[in-house]
């Protein structure tokens, strides 16, 4: 019998060890912790926006020495955009857009100066990319649901 990884369920080589090589070293973002299409089920948030989902992000991300300070900071820029729109008189989504796509710019900076993993990465592009299909903001406020949710699990 095989073990499988705590975060992304992969078969782990060595028994001994509860994660996988690329959960351990926090490279990439499993299939099985991304949500597709939709932060949305029906007329409400699915209910992996709050369990499951984001302890295993966080438990990923603590992997990639992702500390509690950095991910603040980006929840706080995400969650600055969605008020910026909520706040707005003209609810017009493209005055966002921008202070979305620099969330990504920073991200990719300090990925490449290996200051957060690139797991991160891939979880802010497409959170990011989810919230822009949606010209209404429901889909951006579903991102930044997620993202309380995973510091709510971080340590």
């Amino acid at each position: 019998m095989t073990k499988k990884c705590e975060i992304c369920e992969a078969p782990v080589s060595n028994p001994r060890f509860s994660l996988c090589k690329d959960c351990n070293d926090s490279k990439r973002l499993p299939q099985l912790l991304r949500i597709v299409d939709s932060f949305y089920k029906d007329k409400h948030l699915k209910r992996e926006v709050y369990l499951d989902i984001p302890e295993r992000l966080a438990k990923l991300f603590h992997q990639g020495d992702l500390g509690m300070n950095k991910l603040r900071s980006f929840f706080c820029m995400v969650r600055n955009a969605y008020e910026a729109f909520s706040l707005s008189k003209d609810k017009c989504f493209d005055n966002v857009k921008p202070q979305l796509w620099k969330i990504i710019t920073a991200v990719e900076d300090r990925t490449r100066r290996k200051i957060t993993p690139p797991s991160f990465l891939d979880f802010m592009k497409s959170g990011i990319a989810i919230a822009e299909k949606d010209e209404t903001g429901k889909e951006l406020y579903g991102f930044v649901e997620l993202f309380r949710s995973i510091i709510a699990y971080s340590r």
